[in-house]
């Protein structure tokens, strides 16, 4: 069980190669350091500017959808002010308006389209308190504050807060039940009761036809806005105004679109929050001649088809996270591609300084001073002399050869002078160095290269092996001191000169 659990194991480190005894796998220099520093003070001030975009809630995506819910319900819409007047064409109330017309308002509810059950179906209307707008009487605490301003409110007509069962809630004609606010503008009539209170009919007319009449609006209405954190509906009084004819009588229909509103707060998790309100759909109207009864309009307040719903999510801690980790990759490869040939060039300037000419390990015999052509030279003899049946380079593809009296040092001295040598490729240093930078990084690249490797070890082996037995012949050994385990063990740091 031990040993599987260590198989799953991909944490672990990785044997790798190294320059020095502090364990560097990688050439590091200094610009290569200073555009690591670059990369991490800007890595850091994008996870900062987004972490910071995360604490606010500054990022956002809205979704909207519509759907038809025949049971909506307006829950608060018994505590919506509806505020109506006539007026003349500059928006002037009339004199003595309470003796050319008045205003009444019921609320039906109930009804069905649903011929199957007609005996179910009649609506049912209950009258609504309606008079000259008092801000004490007519306004509910909530709303009450948005009025108050109001230099001219007693030329309005209101109508009381409703009880909380009456709300509009369906959809007009639809096969379930539903209900609406109904406003009825009538001309004046004298009765017996009113004792010739109002003005003739005629005379009423001729004023309303002479200046103009229109019928003025006020109602409670709502606008999103999604850059708040919370509470994102916005309350504002919208006006309407519709011109009427003292003639013919106009209906209205005013559409609320109710106003589905989800919030997801959480950071990491869901956390759904969900808000109800309306907002102004539209409105319609239409014209008829009535007979009898002297109506000038109506003013019909219900619920639109639709429902709007939204769908606010603000992005998440893990969503940063991947916008960070892919900002920093950019970041990190761009200063990867802009320090590439600074550390390429570098390393291949390390390994040549080091391992070609400064190494004493690496024996040149005789140790010349002047490097003629590699393939004929002692460095590349010895290593052909290691290797017989490694091929080091291929004599028909290398025909590269350094001026004869190039000395290596003052070679070396040319290709790290070269003012290109650093962050462009080897192509852009003069010929003459370059020639002899191809050849030094070929050299490095056979040393490096594993099979290259694995064969000269073998290599070793054989030797070693070899020598072993000649030595126990000589000495003429003839019992096993050196075991057979040990003749197989590959110590290639056993000294071996």
């Amino acid at each position: 069980m031990k040993s599987v659990i260590k198989k799953i194991d991909f944490l672990s480190h990785k044997a790798t190669l190294t320059f020095n005894k502090k364990g560097d796998t990688g050439y590091k220099t200094f610009i290569g350091g200073l555009i690591s520093i670059i990369c991490l003070i800007l890595s850091f001030i994008c996870s900062f500017y987004f972490l910071y975009r995360l604490y606010l809630r500054r990022d956002i995506s809205v979704i909207q959808s519509t759907n038809i819910n025949p049971f909506v319900n307006l829950t608060y819409s018994h505590k919506l002010p509806f505020i109506l007047r006539l007026t003349d064409s500059n928006s002037l109330p009339f004199d003595d308006d309470e003796r050319k017309y008045y205003i009444t308002a019921s609320i039906w509810y109930g009804g069905t389209n649903d011929t199957s059950l007609s005996a179910n179906a009649e609506q049912k209307k209950v009258s609504l308190k309606i008079g000259k707008c008092d801000i004490n009487k007519h306004f509910s605490e909530e709303y009450k504050k948005y009025f108050e301003n109001f230099k001219d409110l007693n030329t309005y007509y209101c109508i009381e807060p409703r009880n909380s069962s009456q709300t509009i809630y369906g959809i007009y004609g639809n096969i379930h039940p539903f209900s609406y606010y109904s406003f009825t503008v009538r001309y004046c009539k004298n009765t017996t009761d009113n004792n010739n209170f109002c003005y003739p009919f005629e005379q009423t007319q001729s004023t309303f036809s002479k200046n103009g009449l229109f019928l003025d609006v006020f109602f409670i209405d709502y606008t999103i806005n999604a850059l708040k954190k919370k509470d994102v509906k916005e309350l504002f009084i919208r006006k309407d105004r519709y011109e009427l004819s003292a003639i013919l009588f106009k209906r209205i229909w005013l559409y609320l679109e109710n106003i589905k509103y989800i919030i997801d707060n959480g950071y990491i998790f869901s956390n759904d929050e969900i808000e109800n309100f309306h907002s102004y759909e539209s409105a319609r109207s239409d014209f008829n001649i009535f007979e009898g009864e002297l109506y000038i309009s109506t003013l019909t307040v219900l619920n639109g088809m639709k429902t709007s719903i939204y769908n606010k999510k603000n992005v998440k801690f893990q969503d940063y996270l991947a916008i960070m980790g892919g900002i920093v990759k950019a970041i990190t490869l761009f200063s990867s591609i802009l320090n590439y040939f600074n550390s390429q060039n570098s390393y291949y300037l390390k390994l040549i300084k080091d391992f070609i000419i400064d190494n004493e390990n690496i024996n040149i015999s005789p140790k010349p001073r002047i490097i003629l052509n590699p393939l004929n030279s002692s460095i590349f003899n010895k290593f052909k002399y290691m290797s017989s049946n490694i091929d080091i380079f291929d004599k028909k593809k290398s025909r590269l050869k350094l001026n004869q009296n190039m000395n290596s040092n003052y070679s070396f001295h040319i290709i790290k002078s070269s003012v290109f040598t650093k962050f462009f490729p080897s192509i852009f240093i003069n010929n003459e160095a370059k020639n002899t930078l191809l050849i030094y990084k070929e050299f490095i690249n056979n040393r490096l290269n594993i099979i290259n490797i694995l064969k000269k070890l073998e290599m070793i082996q054989i030797n070693y092996e070899v020598i072993k037995k000649s030595i126990d012949e000589i000495c003429n050994t003839d019992n096993n001191e050196i075991k057979q385990g040990n003749l197989k063990k590959n110590n290639y740091i056993s000294g071996i000169k």
